[in-house]
């Protein structure tokens, strides 16, 4: 029974922790990426829906990230101050030692791990997902927005240009003329000329279309004397969401269970499993992290609980860094996808194994010594 609220209460003490940590870096990383969404709307590229909107998808991201890190600072900072308070001498005297620590703290490590875990195969892809399609469809509406009456306005691919006479009533437009100039030489010119069109999105349907109505559309070739004309009622075209359909998403963007499917392309294979194994790796390093932070808790009490918080944060770059540059190798093809990310994590695991049997190999000589001179 004692040793059950003992455990508690350091796990109380993580935990604390562990929250106080994740509230203030998600309060940092959140007013920065505000301040650039801020911007972005100032300019005229976001909304003020869209920035809302792109805050809040951002935010499985960011926990997916810094939930390793907070875990591995609270352990650091909680166990830190039993060491200076002499609270973790009285517990070894009373029997208790850091495996003892190590085996009642990894119920709730790994219980977060899961909640990691399906941050980083569920969530996080589907937010990066929305993300996409929400700058996506801010840029689109940008351009439709930065329509000007009576100008010639040329697009961003510079493959087309619209005119506009006038705007009515709801952003009615009047004296519509749209050129478009093909990229090969040999397909043909199209002009379309209208009398008025509008902006127009169907239920359900994300692309967005400037429908012309009452016009002539005209298609010739250059240097021909053939020409094609169509008298129509309406017209519709795609306003920007084409880029949005047919954009070739990211691989962090992809969902967890089509980055392993059969219809993986040879040339997505390796960036699709460089994120597979970044995925794993996330909630993955969170037991190893407590493993290695357990044992470096141990400071002298003149040290102060902050002592171990730089080494701490030195083992922990330097475990990312091995990740990132395990996962880069695998993007260029100089690391077999079966391996992975694999050694990094192993070599993690020993590395904390010895450090939290480093007092039992230290102390085995004494107790030997003491045994001999009985």
């Amino acid at each position: 029974m004692p040793g059950k609220i003992l455990f508690k209460y350091l796990n109380r003490e993580i935990l604390r922790n562990f929250y106080a940590i994740l509230a203030i870096l998600t309060l940092i990383f959140l007013s920065q990426r505000l301040v650039n969404y801020l911007r972005d709307a100032a300019s005229g590229d976001l909304s003020g829906l869209a920035v809302f909107q792109l805050l809040a998808l951002f935010l499985p991201v960011l926990f997916s990230l810094m939930l390793p890190l907070t875990l591995f600072l609270a352990i650091l900072l909680g166990l830190g101050r039993s060491y200076v308070e002499h609270e973790m001498t009285v517990m070894r005297a009373c029997g208790v030692g850091e495996q003892d620590v190590l085996k009642h703290l990894m119920r709730p490590v790994l219980v977060l791990s899961l909640l990691t875990a399906l941050m980083t195969l569920v969530m996080m892809p589907w937010a990066v997902e929305q993300q996409q399609q929400v700058m996506d469809t801010q840029v689109a509406e940008a351009e439709l927005s930065l329509l000007s009456p009576g100008r010639f306005q040329q697009s961003r691919d510079k493959q087309s240009v619209l005119y506009v006479e006038e705007f009515g009533a709801e952003k009615a437009l009047s004296g519509v003329f749209f050129a478009t100039v093909p990229e090969l030489t040999a397909e043909p010119f199209s002009v379309l000329s209208a009398k008025s069109g509008y902006h127009w999105q169907g239920e359900g349907d994300k692309e967005r279309y400037l429908v012309l109505k009452d016009g002539y559309r005209y298609q010739f070739k250059p240097g021909s004397s053939e020409w094609n004309v169509v008298k129509y009622e309406r017209y519709f075209m795609r306003a920007g969401a084409p880029e949005i359909a047919a954009a070739i998403r990211k691989a962090k963007a992809v969902a967890t269970w089509n980055l392993i499917g059969p219809d993986v392309e040879d040339w997505q294979r390796k960036a699709y499993a460089a994120e597979l194994h970044w995925r794993l790796a996330v909630p993955l390093s969170m037991p190893i992290l407590t493993l290695i932070a357990i044992p470096l808790c141990r400071v002298k009490p003149r040290d102060g609980r902050f002592a171990k918080i730089l080494p701490g944060l030195g083992i922990y770059l330097l475990y990312t860094m091995l990740l990132i540059t395990s996962r880069s190798a695998m993007e260029d093809g100089k690391l077999p996808l079966w391996l992975g990310m694999w050694p990094v994590h192993i070599g993690a695991f020993l590395i904390g194994m010895f450090l939290i049997r480093r007092r039992e190999i230290r102390r085995a000589p004494a107790v030997a010594s003491a045994g001999a001179g009985a």
